[in-house]
């Protein structure tokens, strides 16, 4: 859990996170709910990717593919 609370792609998400909250309440509503919806979109495809990539690796190395809960 700490590994990813710690990755790029998190970080980049919660930064755009705190940007679009910004832009909300300076008034911007349209633009930050925008930024919000992106960030969240974005890194939810980045994750889904890597864990597909990871996923496919263990069929390919003929592994049990873990399953995390």
């Amino acid at each position: 859990m700490k590994q990813k609370l710690t990755s790029r792609k998190f970080l980049t998400a919660l930064t755009g996170l705190i940007t679009g909250i910004i832009l909300i309440i300076a008034g911007d509503v349209t633009e930050g709910a925008t930024t919000v919806v992106s960030a969240v979109v974005a890194y939810c495809i980045a994750e889904g990717y890597v864990d597909g990539k990871k996923l496919g690796n263990e069929f390919k190395n003929n592994e049990q593919p873990k399953q995390n809960n």
